[in-house]
């Protein structure tokens, strides 16, 4: 297992879900993916309002490769093992969605760009 070079997604590309995220930058890369910081805006009134998330995209190097369009596309003789990893991964984030959040914010999986995503509001300082 080595470094994943998987390109990641370019800054402010959108994912949507319960809400629409933009991604702002990349947080880190691992063995089976790439987590990035993004943000959602909302509106108090005129006011807009922005929440920060974390985005973990499932995009094992090995496994897989991104086209330009940013989804992501198996590798042809090992898409069974990619589609097997993307299952357990998916599976491991609907159960911490299920979870009590309690101070831990939103969370959601989103199945988009031929791949998954497991979604976590971040904590905002406390002044």
């Amino acid at each position: 297992m080595g470094k994943n070079n998987i390109p990641p997604l370019e800054k402010g590309a959108i994912l949507y879900g319960k809400h629409m995220y933009k991604i702002k930058r990349v947080l880190g890369k691992g063995v089976s993916g790439i987590t990035y910081l993004a943000e959602s805006q909302v509106y108090d009134g005129d006011t807009p309002m922005f929440t920060p998330y974390t985005i973990k995209e499932y995009c094992p190097a090995e496994l897989c490769t991104r086209r330009d369009n940013g989804d992501i596309e198996m590798n042809g003789a090992l898409a069974d093992d990619f589609l097997r990893g993307m299952e357990a991964f998916k599976e491991k984030a609907i159960k911490s969605c299920k979870k009590e959040s309690g101070d831990n914010g939103e969370k959601e999986v989103v199945e988009a760009r031929q791949t998954v995503y497991f979604i976590t509001e971040r904590p905002t300082k406390q002044d």
